[in-house]
């Protein structure tokens, strides 16, 4: 992409999605009950009488849900529904449903075990508990208005009032934050419950709607805007509290006033839509989402957390993609834990068996660039078909917070299990796990090291770390995040937040291509943190996936020393096993990725197990399912300033022990590797340009050495007409050019993540056989969904 083009876009995107919105007469209110979710006209959300009637009828697609969501009353004085977030909601439901006086009493009994606001000295904490809290009162609220004696409308009001008065008050100082999110949900909904409340004024309602009203359009919404659909706290963390807080606060929104904010936020970069898309490419064909920030077990499942936000979204922005998911979800979850228990309410208020669920996500491209410009991850499969894809992701984005971890230019491998992955897990805030491996220092990824002696890694707390020869260190507790225009001016001054970017995107019919720059991540020319000095002057990293099965990737790393010793690290599951002096194999239960050097040519591997580095262990106090592993460490017989590693890995099934025939090739001033596809039928050479800007080549002939494609990676090529024996008849072509594509890489389908189309654009290459071509590739791009985004914002 040109830098005035680049520049458009930027422009453009900072048109639509970034600036502060105009906040104009606060909306209406409602003045009926209930209005929260389930309103007494059906307008924006199902009747009470409507509820009562999916359970009511004799083959219902709610049955399930009618029986969960409101089980029998408990015993009187015990705790109603252990483990699950919103008992009240479900004593409400069975109201709702049965009209049995008992239940109120029950309320009662509830509604004091919640109580008002208690400050306990941690705002962290009590931001996501309030959100919790304040969910389950106010619908209890709002749905049992009529019945509730006065006394118990009173209470609530009054702890309503409670967690809204301090919420207005204690604003978190990170808009990047999960906490952030669900603070906002607190106050809109609590003040949506609160209008017309006979015990709290007018007037403190009218401010609580007008601080949710401002904070969320003007500062939250452009900040999840400017993330372009992927979240640097992981998607466990998006799923469960940023994206449900969001959805459920919108919801509340929308059927409580005369604004819809699923539309609202359509205009704004269809945040919501995006988050639906973020969803799909994060699950791994395993059905888990893929390990990113601090996540932990329980998060990385999307067991109880995932169908709840589907269906909302699905109800919110008519998305064919979440309404699809969320069945998926419960049929491949195991039997009746995509909803906990009496948390299924969300189901039979939210979900629609009549809504349309074609295009499903299999419909969506296999290779996606989430989040362009600010986290920067692609990810790419073999296919949607998940009992035997390959799914490889890199990450190549800016830091946001400190449930992020320093890992810009890592990627990950999955193919039946994990095979390339980042070992460690969250055992606590600042642990020496933490500190020192898993969130605060890049050896726990698969990234490039370059130790300089005596580099020192200073953080917040001034904690001693190791120096493990990875990226510098981020400021994670001192600020700067406080509005999306703070978080830009600390990009590249003050706290100095970039720390790389996808300068290239490519999807294309016989591969997938993207690349990194990640100097930033490092002390470095451009930067290098106080107390030292620049170590790099460029880290690269390239990566080309050859579907179904092969990966190449190419590293530049230069350093301002020659001494300075570089390492290639791998992370696997299991120990790894060294065939060679140049190959190694990494086992899975069911899968293996195999691996050969192919430079440096003379080099060295190192194995390195557990957790150690810089001398010491640092094991997890408590052990993730993902944690354990090894790494493999390649690097130079010989350092040098400038040095290059290049690999090529096979993602095969248990039991594969030879990689196909591959060979290094050196044309002029590029560099790469021509291999065999493990069939046989295609051969591919793979070149990369040794310096200067991060661009190759791509040649692909079939078994006869006949061309079938050519191109430059990053920009699309030309695919060649099959050559064919005379006597079998024409048979259909796919020759074309490969054409470029916007930002994201991505298709526009037509309400397929929300009411607005979100995509690229896409210009597809023309067939010669006309227009059937997609179709006879099981759904795979003709042309390239292809882009070279360019410089970032490199301003140092």
């Amino acid at each position: 992409m040109s830098r005035s083009r680049r520049a458009s876009a930027l422009a453009l995107f900072a048109l639509t999605s970034l600036a502060p919105a105009v906040v104009t007469a606060q909306p209406v209110v409602r003045p009926v009950h209930p209005r929260l979710f389930m309103v007494a006209d059906g307008r924006r959300g199902i009747s009470p009488a409507t509820m009562v009637a999916r359970c009511e009828a004799s083959s219902s697609p709610y049955a399930r849900a009618c029986r969960a969501a409101a089980p029998p009353l408990p015993l009187p004085g015990t705790i109603p529904y252990r483990n699950v977030e919103h008992p009240l909601i479900a004593l409400a439901t069975r109201y709702v449903l049965y009209q049995e006086p008992a239940t109120l009493q029950v309320v009662r009994e509830q509604i004091a075990q919640v109580g008002a606001f208690v400050d306990r000295g941690d705002p962290t904490g009590q931001y996501l508990t309030n959100a919790r809290a304040v969910r389950q009162l106010a619908v209890s609220y709002d749905w049992l208005y009529a019945a509730l004696p006065p006394e118990d409308r009173n209470a609530l009001e009054a702890h309503l009032r409670s967690y809204a008065e301090w919420s207005v008050t204690h604003e978190p100082a990170d808009v990047f934050s999960a906490e952030a999110y669900a603070h906002v949900a607190t106050v809109a909904i609590a003040a949506l419950a609160l209008s017309g409340a006979s015990t709290v004024s007018d007037a403190d309602v009218r401010r609580y709607l007008a601080y949710a009203d401002t904070r969320w359009k003007t500062q939250l919404l452009p900040a999840l805007a400017y993330t372009r659909g992927w979240w640097h706290e992981g998607p466990g963390w998006y799923a469960g509290t940023v994206l449900r807080n969001a959805a459920l606060m919108a919801a509340a929104w929308t059927t409580a006033t005369d604004e819809d904010l699923f539309a609202h936020a359509r205009t704004r970069g269809d945040v919501f839509g995006l988050s639906i898309r973020y969803l799909a490419y994060a699950l791994r064909p395993d059905f888990r989402f893929a390990a990113f920030g601090d996540s932990t077990d329980a998060q990385l499942s999307p067991a109880s957390q995932l169908r709840p936000v589907l269906d909302l979204l699905a109800w919110g922005t008519g998305s064919p993609v979440a309404q699809a998911l969320a069945a998926e979800a419960t049929r491949r979850l195991p039997a009746a834990s995509d909803y906990n228990g009496p948390e299924i309410w969300q189901q039979l208020v939210f979900y629609s068996p009549e809504r349309p669920a074609m295009p499903a996500r299999d419909a969506l491209p296999l290779a996606a660039h989430l989040g362009a410009t600010s986290e920067d991850v692609v990810v790419m499969r073999s296919s949607w078909d998940d009992a035997d894809a390959t799914w490889v992701s890199l990450s190549c984005g800016d830091w946001f917070s400190n449930r992020q971890h320093l890992e810009a230019g890592s990627f990950q491998i999955f193919r039946r299990n994990p095979l390339a992955i980042s070992t460690g897990t969250f055992d606590g805030f600042e642990t020496a796990h933490w500190i020192n491996w898993s969130a605060q220092r890049s050896i726990h990824s698969n990234v490039v090291t370059v130790t300089r002696p005596g580099e020192l890694f200073p953080n917040s707390r001034m904690i001693p770390m190791v120096n493990d020869g990875g990226q510098r260190s981020i400021a994670y507790a001192a600020g700067g995040r406080r509005t999306l225009d703070e978080y830009r001016n600390n990009l590249t001054s003050g706290a100095q937040f970039e720390t790389g970017g996808i300068t290239a995107f490519e999807a294309s019919r016989f591969h997938d291509y993207a690349a990194c720059d990640s100097t930033r991540a490092y002390n470095s020319v451009a930067y290098a943190s106080a107390g030292n000095a620049p170590k790099v002057r460029e880290v690269t990293r390239q990566l080309v996936f050859l579907r179904p099965e092969l990966v190449v990737v190419f590293d530049r790393v230069e350093s301002t020393d020659p001494s300075y010793v570089k390492r290639f690290v791998l992370h696997g599951p299991a120990r790894p096993l060294f065939p060679s002096l140049d190959t190694f194999t990494i086992d899975g239960r069911e899968g293996r990725l195999l691996g050969r050097r192919l430079l440096p040519t003379s080099g060295t591997q190192g194995l390195v197990e557990g957790f150690r580095v810089d001398g010491m262990d640092f094991a997890p106090l408590v052990m993730g399912n993902e944690a354990r592993g090894a790494r493999v460490e390649d690097q130079s017989s010989a350092p040098e300033a400038r040095e290059y590693f290049l690999h090529l890995l096979e993602v095969g099934q248990a039991g594969r022990s030879t990689l196909p025939m591959s060979s290094l090739v050196e044309e002029g001033g590029r560099v790469g590797v021509r291999v065999v596809d493990p069939d046989g039928s295609r051969s591919y050479t793979v070149l990369f340009a040794r310096t200067g800007m991060t661009t190759g080549e791509i040649r692909v002939t079939d078994r006869n050495g006949a061309p079938l494609y050519q191109g430059t990676l990053g920009a699309g090529g030309t695919f060649y007409a099959p050559v064919t024996d005379a006597g079998v008849g024409p048979l259909p072509t796919d020759a074309g050019v490969d054409a470029g594509a916007a930002m994201d890489g991505s298709v526009a389908m037509d309400g397929g993540m929300g009411g607005e189309p979100v995509g690229c654009n896409c210009r597809v290459g023309t067939t010669e056989g006309g227009g059937a071509g997609a179709a006879r590739w099981g759904g795979w791009l003709l042309g390239a969904a292809a882009v070279a985004a360019g410089k970032r914002r490199r301003r140092g």
